[in-house]
Order: C-alpha cells, then structure tokens, then sequence
C-alpha cells in the first residue's frame, strides 16, 4: 500500500531528531504526487528527506513550500547538496523534487520553465453532514473503550481543530490550555507550530481528553509516545458498515471547507492549518455555490462600509 510505505519510510543518512521534524511535511508533500506504487512513492520521499535535511542543517526554512520547492532553491541543493553524487543521481534529485513541487506550489515555482502544468490529483472531498453522524454512530457502537476513546479523540482534534495525523501525534494533553472565557487552545508542536482554537461546539471533548492525558499523548494515552503509522493503522483496522472510513485527512479537509463557507478569511484559516493560502485554493470546489446576486452584492461592497 502507498500509504503505509510512506509512514514507514525511515532516510538512513538523516538524522532521527531531524526527521522528526521534517518527516511530517516530507510526507505530506509526497503524498500530493499521483504514484501507482508504494516503492515509486518511496523513490521521491528519499531526495525530499535528504534535501529538507540539508536545509535544516543550514538554518533556512523548511516550512514554506513557494519557499522550499523554488526552482532556483532546488537547482541549488543539487549543486551544493549534492556534490557527493554521481551526476545521473543529481538528474533524477533534481527531477523527483521539480515533480513534487510542481503539485504543491506549482509549476510556476518548481518548474518556471515549463509550459503547461502537469494535472493535479483531485483532492478529498470533506465528509457530508449525514456521513459525520453516521461515523459519530458508528464509533458510539464500538464495542472497547480504547476504540471508542481514541476514534473520538481523532474527531475532536481533526474534525474540531483541523490537525493533521503527524499533528495529533505529537500532541500531548499539556498541549491543550482553557482561557478565562472558555475557549480551548491547542499547542500544536512539531513542525508546524502553531496555536489553534478548537470549534465552540468541541471544546467540552477536547478538554475532557487533554485532562485525562495529562503529560501523556491524546492519542492512546497509555502509550509513552504515539507516530503517525500508529495512527493511520487504528484507523484502518476499524471496521464498519454502514459509515465512510475514519480519515484524519477527511476530518481536517472537512474542517477546513466548514471555515471557507462560514467566510474565514482564506489567511487565517492556513495559518491555522499550517500551510500556506495557496494550498486552499483546491477547496474550493466543495463550497457551497453563492447566487449570482449575492455574488454581485458582496464584490460591490467589498472589504469597506455598505
């Protein structure tokens, strides 16, 4: 499976605590590029792990993707980062990291010299209103506490604070902080760190499993530290029949397209999200259609006073 081969990738010539760090975000991007195998997956994670690590070691940036799959930032590393290799590598470094740019930021930041774009992947869709219920029943039936507990704990902090499964498993109950007027805040760490308020209507959930984790992960508390792969095989290894599958994926999209409609400034909610505005632009296409007179309405007043 793609997936899992991707999880369970570990670079031998990168650092752990460095992987740790840009593991997350290698991933991610990886996982925009259309692959037919697990093994064509793994073959461009491995000069995105090496080259994220080289900016690492240098001190620039490794959070912003318009930044980091900058052509001139790619045809760098292949010149400094890559001294060591043999050219016909330094080819295929180069053209692995233009191949996932190109799906991230663009082919006018990766591949400026190109013509046409190549075809992105479409994204997935957010869960339908009746699809969430159906999920919310579905995990309520499940027969152990540790199922029921750690499905709801994906829900709260994917469907109510729209973090990634690399997110939720770093995240640590301390993470979590109620101010005076109630709202919950969560810490994200990692590689994206951020602070994200959690949904009004899931800061009751969130708190009550911060509290009962205490120092220990959100996720499978009685662990003393949890991974994405642990994650994404609970999620596979839940079964039932009449519900979608658990996507922690499909909980944050979901999260993500609720905010857009509720009219979330588009900079707001990437910041919350940990990427960049660009990168919500594909969501666009699950937004509720707007009424040609509304439309005409809303661009005449724009941003200013009626």
């Amino acid at each position: 499976m793609v997936g899992r081969s991707v999880e369970e990738y570990r670079p031998l010539r990168v650092n752990a605590a460095v992987w740790a760090e840009v593991g997350p975000l290698a991933r991610e991007w990886v996982d925009t590029v259309p692959v037919g195998a697990g093994s064509e997956a793994v073959q461009r994670l491995k000069p995105l792990a090496q080259y994220l690590a080289w900016r690492v070691a240098g001190g620039m940036t490794v959070a912003d993707p318009a930044v980091v799959f900058r052509s001139d930032e790619i045809e760098r590393f292949t010149l400094m980062g890559c001294r060591h290799l043999a050219g016909g590598t330094r080819a295929t470094y180069r053209s692995a990291l233009r191949s996932i740019g190109e799906h991230v930021v663009g082919f006018e930041v990766a591949c400026p010299d190109r013509a046409m774009p190549v075809a992105k992947p479409t994204p997935l869709a957010p869960y339908s209103e009746a699809e969430f219920a159906s999920i919310i029943g579905a995990i309520s039936g499940r027969r152990t506490p540790f199922q029921r507990n750690n499905a709801m704990a994906l829900v709260v902090f994917g469907r109510g604070a729209g973090l990634g499964a690399g997110d939720i498993a770093g995240l640590v109950g301390t993470d979590c902080h109620r101010t005076a007027d109630g709202t919950v805040i969560i810490g994200v760490p990692g590689a994206r760190t951020r602070e994200v308020p959690v949904l009004r209507r899931w800061e009751a959930e969130a708190h009550d499993i911060a509290t009962a984790a205490g120092t220990g992960p959100v996720f499978n508390s009685t662990r003393a530290a949890i991974t994405r792969n642990d994650i994404a095989r609970f999620c596979e290894r839940l079964s039932w029949r009449d519900a979608p599958g658990l996507s922690v994926s499909r909980l944050r999209i979901t999260w993500i397209v609720e905010h857009l409609s509720a009219g979330t400034p588009v900079h707001v909610v990437a910041e919350a999200a940990g990427v960049t505005a660009p990168n919500l632009a594909r969501y666009a296409r699950f937004l509720d259609p707007v009424s040609p007179g509304r439309a005409r309405d809303t661009l005449r007043r724009g941003g200013g006073p009626g």
